[in-house]
């Protein structure tokens, strides 16, 4: 586990630069109720809210290579897909290295759009409420650069 967490970190961006808002405990949100088998698909307007009743989250979005390692879910994805890694504070990696968020799907408020990313991965250099994304997941999310801080985003039905 040590070589796998040490690749992990490695191919992660720092995404501690931000004081997250939300302090909530992450063994809060039933990961059943949003797991899905359909891919995520990205939604047209910029902005939006959260009209269900899932725990919306604060923190800072990065973006990595998805393509560089296979993700601790188990995948190798592509750097054109919506996936993201969830910090490790959230994913709370099971033995294996999986967890039950693994294929949970995360709708985030960017200032470009609101997307609905797939969690396939954990990113143990960010905060709690951060994300990880893909390179086209964050492109279409936001208009940052390198990191995008104080973006809003909610577990949600793939």
């Amino acid at each position: 586990m040590q070589e796998r967490s040490g690749r992990l970190s490695r191919r992660r961006r720092d995404c501690n630069k931000m004081n997250v808002q939300n302090n909530k405990n992450p063994n809060e949100i039933d990961p059943s109720e949003s797991s899905s088998s359909s891919s995520p698909e990205e939604s047209s307007s910029a902005g939006g809210t959260n009209s269900g009743n899932s725990e919306e989250f604060s923190g800072s979005l990065t973006h990595y290579n998805v393509e560089e390692n296979e993700g601790a879910c188990g995948s190798m994805n592509t750097n054109e897909e919506m996936v993201a890694a969830l910090n490790s504070a959230q994913f709370q990696a099971n033995s294996d290295g999986s967890s039950v968020y693994c294929g949970v799907c995360a709708t985030i408020l960017g200032d470009k759009a609101q997307i609905t990313v797939k969690i396939v991965d954990e990113c143990p250099s960010c905060s709690y409420g951060s994300l990880d994304l893909s390179p086209a997941a964050f492109d279409a999310t936001t208009s940052a650069d390198g990191e995008a801080y104080n973006i809003k985003w909610y577990f949600t039905q793939c």
